[in-house]
């Protein structure tokens, strides 16, 4: 019985140091500066079969509106980001402030030298001139 009990709670101690590990390589940092912090979800991020557009999500840190946003995107190497659903929550609380989910996609060329950009050159690095 002492045996059991001893292995449960390693086995406990354990999983929960591998989860805290494995939440903590979530997402990862794109851009952050005193306005806005971006970053992008590494574990389900998924590039097509001939690696010309990725599917991830992004999230969007403003402390200055108390809000974050986390958006389910489609980016293309021709540059074109397209937006499939939008979520935006108060900082401090997790209340949902709005949500958006499009049955037809909203679409935006990537500007250079913008937070996208950044991101576009992270997930798709052999396009960086």
């Amino acid at each position: 019985m002492k045996k059991t009990i001893i292995l449960t709670v390693l086995l406990l101690l354990l999983s929960s140091v591998c989860m805290a590990q494995s939440n903590s390589d979530r997402w990862t940092k794109v851009h952050v500066d005193e306005s806005c912090g971006l970053y992008y979800d590494a574990q389900t991020m998924q590039y097509n079969s001939n690696q010309t557009e990725c599917n991830v999500w992004i999230m969007f840190i403003m402390p200055k509106e108390n809000e974050y946003e986390v958006c389910y995107v489609n980016i293309k190497k021709d540059r074109n980001l397209y937006f499939k659903e939008y979520y935006s929550y108060h900082l401090y609380t997790g209340e949902l402030l709005d949500c958006v989910t499009q049955s037809e996609e909203y679409r935006i060329t990537i500007p250079p030298l913008s937070r996208f950009e950044m991101l576009y050159n992270l997930l798709f690095p052999q396009n960086v001139k």
